[in-house]
C-alpha cells in the first residue's frame, strides 16, 4: 500500500488486506486498514466496494450490548451499498445486503422493516436457485420473528417455527451439523416460550427439551465453550418455566446448567455472566429444601453472586436487580436470627 502508484492501486490493495483481516477476525485492524484512503479521484464504484467492506468490518466488530450509534451507521450505509447494487442489476449481492440488513434493523428493534428486507432476501435467491443461501435467509428469517414474539407479538412464535423448519431442510445434521445445532437452540427457546393452554405444556417441554439436547451434542464444553454457555444458559431458563415434575424439582435442574454456563462465562464476558449470575439468583429463591431448614451453603452462594454482578458491569438495572437480592437476602439473614 505503501508504494502503490495511485490512489486507485492503494484502494483496491486496501481493500483486500481489509477483507483478509476479516476473514482472520481482526475486524479492528480491518477498518484501520480503511482508514486514510484517498477517495476523491476514485470511481463511484470503488467508493461503493470501500464503503461496503467498512460495513463488513462493522458487522463483526457488533456485541452485546450493541452501540446503537453504530447500528445507524451500519443501517445508512448498508442502504447506500444496496441501492448501488440494484441499480448495477446485481441481485444476488443485493440479496446478501439485504440479510446484513435484516441482522442490524433486527438489533435495532425494526422488526417490520427487517421482515421486508428478508423477504426480499428469499425471494432473490429463490429466483436464482441458491438453495443455501435461501436456507441462510430462512434462518435470518425465524431468529427475526422469534425476536419479534418476544416484543408481546406471540402470534410471530408459529411462524418463527416455520422458517426455522425450512432452514432445517437445507442445514441438515449430516451436511450442516453447526447451523442445524444452532436451529434447535433456537427452537428450544421458542417450545418454552410459546403460548399453548395448559394442556398441551408437557408436550412442549419435551419437543423444547430434545431440541437443546441436539444444541448440546454439537455445541460441547470443550469445543465451543462461548455457544456452551449460551445455550446452558437458554437451557436453564427453560426448566424454569417448564411445568413442574412430580419427581423433580426443575429449579435444581436450572441451577445445574446455569452454573455450567458460568463455567465458561468468565470475567472475560462480564455481560453474559451478570446475566447469569441473575438468572441463577432467581431459580435459588424457588429451588426446594429437602428438610425445609435454612440452608447457609446456599445463602452464602447467593450472597457472593449477587455482590459479584455489582463488580462486573455498570449497567444501572443490572445493578438494581442484585441490590434487590441482597436486600432480600439480609432480611432472610435477620429473619432466620431471630
Amino acid at each position: 500500500m505503501k508504494s502503490a502508484p495511485t490512489d486507485a492501486h492503494q484502494a483496491f490493495t486496501a481493500r483486500q488486506y481489509a477483507l483478509l483481516l476479516i476473514d482472520l477476525g481482526q475486524a479492528a485492524q480491518a477498518g484501520k486498514a480503511l482508514e486514510g484512503i484517498h477517495t476523491e479521484q476514485l470511481s463511484a464504484e470503488a467508493k461503493i466496494e470501500l464503503l461496503h467492506t467498512q460495513c463488513q468490518a462493522w458487522l463483526q466488530q457488533l456485541s452485546v450490548p450493541y452501540d446503537h450509534a453504530l447500528l445507524d451507521q451500519l443501517k445508512s450505509s448498508l442502504w447506500e451499498v444496496l441501492k448501488a447494487y440494484e441499480q448495477a442489476n446485481r441481485s444476488v449481492e443485493a440479496g446478501l445486503l439485504l440479510l446484513d440488513a435484516t441482522q442490524i434493523a433486527n438489533l435495532d428493534g425494526s422488526f417490520a422493516e427487517a421482515l421486508g428486507y428478508v423477504t426480499r432476501a428469499i425471494r432473490i435467491f429463490e429466483e436464482e436457485g441458491l438453495t443455501e443461501l435461501m436456507g441462510n435467509a430462512q434462518l435470518r428469517k425465524g431468529t427475526l420473528l422469534y425476536t419479534w414474539a418476544q416484543q408481546d407479538n406471540p402470534q410471530f412464535f408459529r411462524a418463527a417455527v416455520e422458517a426455522y423448519q425450512e432452514t432445517l431442510k437445507v442445514f441438515t445434521k449430516q451436511a450442516a451439523p453447526s447451523v442445524f445445532a444452532e436451529v434447535h437452540h433456537h427452537l428450544g427457546v421458542i417450545y418454552t416460550d410459546m403460548p399453548t393452554d395448559s394442556k398441551k405444556k408437557s408436550i412442549w417441554a419435551g419437543v423444547a427439551n430434545s431440541s437443546f439436547l441436539e444444541a448440546l451434542e454439537y455445541f460441547t464444553k470443550s469445543e465451543f465453550p462461548y455457544e456452551y454457555g449460551m445455550i446452558c444458559n437458554s437451557y436453564a431458563n427453560a426448566f424454569t418455566k417448564f411445568p413442574q415434575a412430580v419427581l423433580t424439582d426443575n429449579y435444581e435442574k436450572a441451577l445445574f446448567y446455569y452454573q455450567e454456563a458460568l463455567d465458561v462465562r468468565t470475567t472475560a464476558f462480564p455481560f453474559e455472566r451478570a446475566l447469569t449470575l441473575l438468572n441463577y439468583l432467581e431459580a435459588s429463591w424457588r429451588v426446594g429444601n429437602s428438610n425445609e431448614e435454612f440452608n447457609e451453603v446456599r445463602f452464602q452462594d447467593m450472597l457472593a453472586k449477587a455482590e459479584e454482578v455489582k463488580t462486573l458491569i455498570e449497567d444501572p438495572e443490572m445493578i438494581k436487580a442484585a441490590d434487590q437480592h441482597l436486600e432480600l437476602l439480609a432480611e432472610l439473614r435477620l429473619a432466620v436470627s431471630k
